[in-house]
């Protein structure tokens, strides 16, 4: 089920708070590692590391790492937080967290804008344009789609840093934000407590397969189901891109047509960017299978060098910006029109 494997520290060679990334020789080959210091404490070089080398030897997207499980003759330790609520339940990692729930009652006064995303490259982009219209908080709720721990995330501690998000909740197993919560509900109710905008979605790194319904990015849809329950204002940004060429991912991608068209049961609204005619041609003949949400295009002038001032953090499926516009400008246009209805511009239903 998994493969295991000791190295040897090199080099520390990047010191995050909760995630160094490490140089460790690996039966005489270099090799990089992902150490997450709170859960197996810190290292030095010349420690030995027992690492999970599954991923990498699958040639999986984890951007070749190994993940250190143990370190060689680390001390004990004893977890003296407060909380009760366990995640990674059952697994030799269950973690003990203080959950949102575990507090106090939520006072569900506020109605804030819920925009789900189905890729977590579509967050630096909506984070942008929101950024761009500083009156809004944005907090970044994650889900356990993708990555577990919010802390492999470069991009959310890159937009912290930005002030692009002011709060980050991780719900169901994925653990490591401001606030822990147990489910998706619970996690936009405590994102609802201090922000008016709210961008739900997975962590790094998602599951797919050739079947269309095994796709963990169709927790999109679940996203905006329970935002509905909650009496918040859904928004759902669809993948769309021109550079791939799979003709299943080609204008808008079977996932969202998926999770948008057939997973979402709520009247959502759905922004998208005024492409060029012959593209906006193909858009609108493939969001015929969306029929039951409201669409509405924005024009894109003036987004795109919001953008470019953020390229860095700006890539998908190991595309630039200028390599798929598109994706970009459509995740903007979502961002956009999240602003429009915090500011009123645009009916909130």
């Amino acid at each position: 089920m998994f493969s295991l494997h000791w190295g040897r520290v090199k080099k520390v060679i990047n010191v995050r708070s909760h995630k160094w990334i490490l140089l460790v020789d690996v039966d005489g080959k270099d090799e990089r590692a992902v150490l997450y210091p709170r859960l197996t404490g810190e290292v030095k070089k010349g420690d030995y590391v027992l690492l999970n080398t599954t991923a990498v030897e699958l040639k999986l997207g984890t951007g070749g790492y190994h993940f250190v499980l143990v370190v060689d003759g680390g001390e004990e330790k004893t977890q003296s937080l407060p909380g009760h609520i366990m995640k990674l339940r059952y697994t030799p990692y269950q973690i003990k967290v203080l959950a949102r729930e575990e507090k106090r009652n939520f006072a569900d006064h506020s109605h804030p804008i819920v925009i789900a995303i189905l890729l977590h490259s579509m967050l630096p982009a909506v984070a942008c344009i929101l950024k761009y219209h500083e009156e809004n908080r944005v907090a970044f709720v994650m889900t356990d789609g993708g990555a577990l721990p919010l802390w492999f995330s470069d991009t959310v501690y890159k937009l912290e840093k930005r002030g692009m998000i002011q709060t980050t909740i991780t719900t169901g197993h994925s653990f490591g934000g401001r606030e822990e919560a147990v489910n998706i509900y619970s996690g936009l109710l405590t994102a609802a407590e201090t922000c008016n905008v709210i961008i739900a979605g997975p962590g790094p790194g998602h599951v797919g397969t050739n079947n269309k319904w095994g796709f963990t990015g169709l927790q999109q849809g679940e996203i905006l189901n329970a935002a509905g329950t909650l009496g918040y204002q859904g928004i759902g940004i669809p993948r769309i891109s021109f550079a791939d060429k799979r003709k299943r991912h080609y204008g808008i991608s079977h996932h969202s047509i998926t999770s948008l068209g057939k997973v979402c049961r709520d009247r959502v609204k759905i922004f998208l960017p005024q492409l060029a005619e012959n593209k906006n041609m193909i858009i609108r003949e493939q969001a015929k299978a969306l029929k039951d949400k409201e669409i509405i295009f924005l024009e894109t002038e003036g987004m795109m060098p919001v953008l470019e001032q953020n390229r860095d953090i700006m890539s998908t499926m190991g595309r630039e910006l200028s390599d798929d516009p598109e994706y970009f400008l459509t995740c903007a246009a979502g961002g956009l029109g999240a602003a429009k209805l915090a500011k009123g511009g645009e009916k909130n239903n």
